[in-house]
């Protein structure tokens, strides 16, 4: 686990607290091991490395703040 500095475009006022994020990294099954459900968009794929667009995968309270 990894803290980033979150930076949201559009103008959304973040205190410092806000702006801290944890990030994991994990393999591409995941979260079909911990049988996690999906609303949108995909898991990651082993296609997702250094090099490619960065991928993230957000929660819904993320998601409706954003």
């Amino acid at each position: 686990m990894w803290g980033n500095r979150l930076e949201v475009s559009g103008g959304v006022p973040l205190s410092d607290a806000q702006r801290s994020a944890l990030r994991n990294q994990v393999s591409p099954e995941f979260f079909t091991t911990y049988g996690q459900r999906f609303i949108a968009g995909r898991t990651f794929s082993e296609g997702d490395r250094a090099g490619t667009p960065p991928v993230a995968i957000v929660n819904e309270a993320f998601a409706r703040r954003f």
